[in-house]
This record gives C-alpha cells, structure tokens and sequence, in this order.
C-alpha cells in the first residue's frame, strides 16, 4: 500500500495554479508574475528531499536506530516547547 506525500500534492497543485495563472484574465506581466511564483513552489518542493522514501530504503537495525532517533528528536521537542510554555 502507498501512502500520500503531501509534498508531491502541492508541488501537483502549484503546477496547477502555474497553468491557471497563465489563461486568467489579467495583464501579461501579472500572469507571468503568478506562473513564475508557483513554479518556484513546485520545483521547491519537488527538489525536498522525501524522509519516507528514505525510510522505506533502510533495512534491518539501520530503520530501528532511524526510529529511535526520531522518537528522541520528537521528544526533545516536545520537552523545549513545554518549557517555552512554562516561562
């Protein structure tokens, strides 16, 4: 089974927006504006490098310390944003 990446459906969507950009019913240089803008989007987020593809390469003890080390990384954060509440 395939999860989603939520990274690919907005690159897919601003690719979108970059067409839609180019028929709507404003000035040349406004259109090429808006195109240029979500196509900067899509190729950033196109370029992101994708964590879960990265997971799903590792094998054996190599996924188990990846997990641990997210878990440890998740916590910490969590802790810094308990203190952050506190002060």
């Amino acid at each position: 089974m395939h999860t989603r990446n939520p990274s690919k459906a907005r690159a897919a969507a601003h690719r979108a927006m970059a067409l839609a950009a180019l028929r709507s019913n404003s000035s040349l240089s406004v259109r090429l504006a808006r195109y240029n803008h979500h196509r900067a989007i899509q190729r950033a987020l196109e370029a992101r490098p994708n964590a879960c593809d990265w997971l799903e390469n590792l094998e054996g003890d190599a996924w188990a310390d990846a997990c641990e080390e997210i878990a440890a990384a998740l916590r910490a954060r969590a802790l810094e944003a308990q203190e952050v509440d506190h002060a």
